[in-house]
């Protein structure tokens, strides 16, 4: 059976659905793992999360990615680091 990060990386990488620098959005962000596949397969992404206590596991998880953390798939694919990530919040509707 395949791990959710090699399942991911097969859908995008593998199935030609996505080529490096296309957009994947994913609308239910929970632990950040499709934006942490994306990164590390040179996909753009937009990762949506409402929870804060999921945020809380996104947020330092992509940085640790950024830093070249060798977690999930960074062997298989040679992952060596870097990039960048912008996070954003909703205003609060006054």
């Amino acid at each position: 059976m395949l791990s959710l990060p090699s399942l991911l990386v097969r859908f995008l990488q593998h199935s030609s659905s996505t080529n490096e620098k296309d957009l994947v959005l994913d609308f239910f962000g929970g632990s950040g793992t499709t934006a942490s596949v994306a990164h590390k397969l040179n996909r753009r992404y937009i990762t949506i999360e409402q929870m804060e206590s999921q945020i809380s596991l996104i947020v330092p998880r992509l940085k640790n990615v950024i830093n070249n953390g060798q977690e999930g798939i960074s062997v298989d694919v040679k992952w060596q680091g870097g990039g960048s990530f912008v996070y954003c919040e909703l205003a609060e509707l006054a």
